[in-house]
């Protein structure tokens, strides 16, 4: 009885956890309205690979926001090539719906990261929390990658949070592409703008 009465308290913190999440059972269409973001909604062009070495071009800026499924970033990358990623700005908070959250670590407050881990199958990406930043190859969520790890430390920090990401070896040929870390259907809530500076290291 004791035991049923603890699981039905835990039912009911889940059952309002996701409602003051907005209810992410409920999909909707994935949408942009963002200024920011509309501007820069038809990127296309020549994809340009990063060349690590003196006098040719080893670094590049990408433009990502949190409302876009897929951010591309007209960066060609090759098995085997390793790059540092770092924010220099957010260009607008980064909040999921009404969810104080960070590029780096996702969503800050402690009882709904508990309750999202119940959920964590629905995330697009099982390496990241939910709205974290992640990098992926070609616009795919099977070849996702964690940017930020929590326990890397490069001794840079932005308001007390971490900027420049590990060094990532690329797993296989591709177009770098980013997202906030989300669930399929739910990014129409999603705020949040920046600017992340890619260098080839090697």
């Amino acid at each position: 009885m004791l035991l049923n009465l603890k699981s039905s308290r835990w039912l009911t913190l889940l059952l309002l956890c996701l409602i003051l999440t907005n209810c992410y059972f409920i999909s909707k269409p994935d949408t942009c309205e963002c200024s920011h973001c509309l501007a820069k909604s038809s990127l296309s062009g020549e994809l340009k690979e990063l060349v690590s070495g003196t006098g040719k071009l080893a670094e590049d800026v990408a433009d990502v926001c949190a409302c876009r499924p897929w951010n591309r970033s007209l960066i060609k990358v090759e098995q085997g090539q390793t790059y540092v990623f770092s924010i220099l700005e957010e260009t607008e908070e980064w909040v999921d719906g009404s969810v104080a959250s960070t590029p780096e670590t996702g969503w800050l407050n402690p009882f709904l990261r508990f309750g999202g881990a119940t959920i964590a199958f629905l995330k697009r990406s099982d390496k990241a929390n939910w709205y974290a930043l992640v990098g992926a190859l070609d616009s795919s969520d099977a070849d996702s990658f964690v940017i930020f790890e929590p326990n890397w430390t490069s001794g840079e920090e932005r308001n007390g949070s971490l900027i420049a990401s590990r060094p990532i070896t690329m797993t296989r040929d591709g177009e770098l592409y980013f997202y906030a870390n989300d669930m399929n259907g739910r990014y129409f809530n999603n705020k949040g703008g920046l600017r992340l500076h890619i260098r080839r290291i090697k």
